[in-house]
């Protein structure tokens, strides 16, 4: 009898640990008038991982990423105007699951001059909330984009027509797991080594 207890509730534990520690995946579809590199890192002041490039605003880009439990991240997005303004960033963004949080305290985030934050010199310098000009269904010129969330603004380091090079930053936080979750699992683990020595030695 207390072997099969032990055995059950060592399998729940492994089972919930996997499940609370398993990797958040961020994804994003995304384009820049005109160039841009992506990256992600685990510094607000440090460029990091590269993912993904583009160079031709009207196709977009999409990514994936593997976000490891407990750590914090930032999104990084280096915009660079080559033929001339307008140099606006789009886009939307998501998590697979309830790990992590964009800074809206959702899964899902778009741009937007709430959520995002941007300078002209670098990561890490003093940011500033970019200009949003209006949502890609209102700016009928440039149309809507496949794979970006309609109400998506294009932002800017400015006003409407800045030139030059931007960096746009936003934090992606992980959601600290219950202490109970980690009592259990403690538990557990206590439990598995009696368990081991009765039964197993």
């Amino acid at each position: 009898m207390i072997r099969q207890y032990l055995t059950t509730l060592l399998f729940v534990a492994i089972f919930a640990s996997n499940s609370v520690l398993a990797s958040t995946i961020l994804s994003g579809t995304m384009t820049v008038d005109d160039a841009f590199s992506v990256y992600v890192s685990t510094s607000e002041s440090s460029q990091g991982e590269f993912l993904i490039s583009g160079d031709y605003w009207p196709i977009t880009r999409s990514f994936n990423f593997a976000l490891e439990p407990s750590q914090t991240y930032y999104l990084h997005v280096v915009a660079q105007d080559v033929y001339g303004s307008p140099s606006g960033f789009l886009g939307s963004f998501n998590l697979s699951d309830s790990t992590h949080t964009f800074s809206n305290g959702t899964q899902s985030l778009s741009t937007n001059s709430n959520n995002w934050f941007v300078n002209t010199t670098g990561f890490g310098a003093p940011y500033f909330s970019p200009t949003a000009f209006d949502s890609q269904t209102a700016l009928s010129t440039w149309g809507t984009l496949p794979g970006i969330d309609q109400s998506a603004d294009w932002i800017w380091s400015g006003s409407y027509g800045t030139t030059g090079i931007a960096y746009f930053s936003t934090v992606i936080a992980p959601v600290p797991i219950p202490s109970a979750f980690w009592l259990f699992f403690t538990g557990t683990l206590c439990l598995n080594r009696i368990y081991r020595r009765a039964f197993l030695n």
